[in-house]
């Protein structure tokens, strides 16, 4: 109908929930029926009607009440009155979302009215006066229409706690509430006077499942061979009614397909087909359901091969659904001490400095060639195992101290070895009496709560002991680390002689890769680069760097003092603590 210019326009939101509200209780056809003799009661030109199939819980969910708000935000001063049957059908989403609601569209200049009367229209306390303020102007039925609005969200939860509670403890006792899955079909049973939905073979459909197991199991067949054989014995998908829009008029029909191999394999994978319920309601824990299943557990186990396994204790009766089970299975435990290649990942990639992984690589003839290799998002990169081994070997070569040498080295780094022991003694006894301090103060603190009666002061002293017991904490921990005794130093210097004597031996013969890897770190720079390797031009760490240095002037070696600017402190370098 188009606008009258001189009268007024409406437009119509009627909505159900349910598809089954929308064929059996009030209708969407009734309210709009209903709706539409408001409008001539008051005059008004229907210029739209938005029918809708949904919740009405959420508002950004619905489409048509979407359009709706749209159409009158477009078409601003056109509309004057939304009508619908009852405030919840506007809204379920309590007092909040209908104020929000009905805000909005008070400032697009839209009214509402409702089929029963309960809206009033907003007036002007000022209007004897001529005066119109935000204030003054209200409506009279404002505070019965929020208690409508509540009590309609707080129905829809009564109502879906009861429902909803009650199906999830059906699902748990193994009965079922929801459509059944192809193959079966639903059965009501009476179970203590109460009726009970449980599942029962379709024998139209039994068939088709029964043989897709039956098949599967048996190990003789592909699934492409299987999915010919059941298409060639008839099946089709379940065909289903496709409803409109208002889902009040069936529009089509859906399903009626062939079987593909993916909807096999989601097929003989669900339990229900053993008379298993896995759900979201029962914590996704298997029930054993009160019907038979199509297949028993060990043709299920069988068609799965592992995927999904149905494990049920023959004396207890406990289900357990275990998946990718695959008890025959043997891994292969990844190797890292691999001596094959010694040194893979000790060494650096010169092209992205990624450390340099090993394999074998197979000729034209089927030999295999001994390679560390990198492709790290870069062009491949390969150098045979001898000589990347021939390369630190050389450059651990270069690594060559004098006996006397050696001698004094350790000398020194046995008194600092003393001073540091020395230091550690000290702090210990000062961290220890500071703790005995701490402990007398807390004591004190605690005997003068006994003696006050003040709350306040109470809370003060009890937050000094807080800040004391940390601090107790604190420097016991340290005390700990002082306490803790360092190896004997004729250990230290074992291991010292043998880097110093003989650093090639001591880094290639060591089979375990961590301790490898520590050796490295300890003798040259981090990790070493190939290509500096290859070179003979590898960076070595502050201790060695610094002996290389001085192996000619042992004079030097044993200064006490700190060194020159930019020159690397023995001292430093051999910390223990």
């Amino acid at each position: 109908m188009s606008p009258n210019k001189q009268g007024k326009n409406c437009l119509i939101y009627c909505r159900v929930s349910t598809d089954k509200q929308a064929q059996y209780n009030e209708s969407l056809g009734q309210q709009e029926k209903i709706c539409g003799e408001i409008a001539e009661r008051h005059g008004l030109n229907i210029l739209g009607v938005y029918r809708e199939t949904e919740s009405g819980r959420k508002k950004e969910d619905r489409k048509r009440l979407t359009a709706l708000l749209t159409f009158i935000e477009e078409n601003k001063g056109l509309i004057n009155y939304l009508i619908f049957r009852d405030i919840d059908r506007l809204t379920r989403g309590g007092s909040h979302s209908y104020q929000t609601i009905k805000n909005w569209l008070s400032g697009q200049g839209v009214e509402l009215l409702d089929s029963y009367g309960m809206i009033q229209q907003s007036v002007n306390t000022l209007e004897h006066l001529g005066m119109e303020f935000l204030w003054s102007r209200f409506s009279p039925s404002a505070i019965a229409e929020n208690i409508k609005a509540e009590t309609s969200s707080d129905e829809v939860r009564n109502i879906l706690t009861r429902m909803i509670g009650a199906e999830i403890q059906c699902v748990r006792e193994g009965y079922r509430v929801a459509a059944p899955n192809y193959g079966y079909k639903n059965k009501k049973v009476l179970v203590q006077n109460k009726k009970k939905t449980v599942l029962v073979p379709d024998e139209q459909e039994a068939q088709y499942i029964r043989k897709m197991f039956e098949l599967r199991a048996s190990g003789e067949h592909s699934d492409e061979q299987i999915v010919e054989n059941i298409n060639t014995m008839g099946y089709h998908s379940r065909i289903q009614n496709v409803w409109g829009e208002e889902h009040e008029v069936i529009i089509g029909k859906r399903g009626g397909v062939k079987l593909d191999v993916k909807q096999l394999q989601r097929l003989i994978q669900r339990p229900i087909y053993c008379g298993i319920t896995i759900h979201r309601w029962t914590n996704y824990k298997p029930v054993k359901a009160h019907f038979e299943g199509l297949v028993d557990n060990n043709t299920f186990n069988r068609a799965n091969r592992g995927k999904v396994f149905i494990r049920e204790d023959a004396n207890t009766g406990e289900i357990g659904v275990l998946y990718d089970y695959q008890p025959d299975k043997k891994f292969r435990v990844l190797n890292l001490n691999n001596p094959e290649f010694p040194n893979r990942r000790l060494v650096l990639c010169p092209v992205c400095n990624n450390p340099l992984c090993g394999s074998f690589s197979t000729g034209k003839l089927g030999n295999k060639y001994p390679y560390y290799h990198c492709s790290k998002g870069h062009k491949y990169f390969g150098v045979a195992r001898d000589a990347l081994h021939k390369a630190i070997e050389q450059s651990l070569d270069g690594i060559t101290f004098e006996g006397s040498f050696i001698n004094k080295a350790i000398g020194v780094l046995q008194q600092i070895w003393l001073e540091k022991h020395s230091e550690r003694d000290d702090n210990k006894d000062l961290a220890s009496k500071e703790i005995k301090q701490m402990k007398a103060q807390k004591e004190q603190i605690i005997q003068s709560i006994i003696k006050v009666n003040s709350e306040r002061t109470i809370r003060s002293l009890e937050a000094k002991i807080d800040e004391l017991d940390k601090e107790i904490q604190t420097l016991q921990i340290k005390l700990e680390e002082y306490s803790k005794n360092a190896e004997d130093f004729e250990l230290f210097r074992a291991f010292a002689n043998q880097l110093l004597e003989h650093p090639r031996d001591l880094l290639m013969n060591e089979p375990n890769i961590t301790k490898k890897q520590a050796l490295f770190k300890l003798v040259f720079m981090g990790i070493p680069n190939y290509s500096d390797l290859a070179d003979g031009t590898p960076k070595f760490s502050p201790i060695i760097a610094f002996l290389q240095s001085h192996k000619g002037d042992e004079n030097q070696l044993v200064t006490r003092p700190g060194f020159e600017p930019g020159t690397i402190s023995l001292k430093g370098c051999c910390s223990t603590s």
